[in-house]
């Protein structure tokens, strides 16, 4: 089965960025089954002034963690899905050449937008049958790109982030499932902050 990995987001923080439970709703995309799962602005980000690499991060659960976040991004095993996408959400990462502090805007490669969603009434279940650890069961969990994208970021710099974003539908796959195309329809939008969150730091993709 496939692993579950972000292909395109901490001081040693592990605090929360929303104790809430919720982020603030940016949107929400459909699968063909018309399951629904909800964007939220609980955001995390790193740069590094070496690369020149920004990377930020959007989880689906109001109550993630920086920790959770770079545990993810370096393909820890033992980390619960559920911390960054429980069932009816979706979480994104964004990968892009940055110098910080200034305002920087991308819409195409090479900067490069992954989203992951959790439809219906599922759950991660912890499982030798796939290879990340866990497997989403009783609904469809997606992975892909939107099919449009606008980022705008500045900041950064052990400083937090602003952000705006604009997403518009998706082309992926169900990966636990079958590798066939599967689309999404709806959208995202919105501004907010992301937490500085230098632990990413030491994630592959810096």
């Amino acid at each position: 089965m496939m692993r579950l990995t972000w292909i395109v987001l901490a001081v040693g923080c592990s605090g929360k960025a929303d104790d809430s439970g919720a982020g603030s709703g940016l949107g929400s995309f459909s699968d063909p089954d018309g399951d629904v799962a909800a964007v939220s602005g609980t955001a995390f980000g790193f740069n590094s002034g070496s690369n020149s690499k920004l990377a930020l991060f959007w989880a689906g659960s109001g109550t993630a963690t920086c920790d959770d976040v770079s545990r993810a991004l370096s393909g820890d095993k033992d980390l619960d899905p559920t911390a960054l996408t429980p069932s009816g959400t979706c979480s994104a990462f964004f990968y892009a050449d940055y110098t910080a502090p200034d305002e920087a805007s991308w819409s195409a490669a090479p900067a490069s937008f992954v989203l992951n969603c959790a439809f219906g009434d599922g759950a991660w279940e912890e499982t030798d049958a796939c290879d990340s650890g866990y497997c989403y069961t009783g609904g469809h969990f997606w992975t892909g790109a939107p099919s449009a994208f606008s980022v705008t970021a500045s900041g950064g710099d052990e400083a937090d982030y602003a952000w705006d974003i604009d997403l518009d539908g998706g082309a992926g796959q169900y990966p636990y499932e079958s590798l066939d195309g599967i689309t999404l329809t709806g959208s995202a939008a919105g501004s907010g902050a992301a937490t500085w969150c230098p632990d990413i730091g030491q994630s592959v993709y810096f």
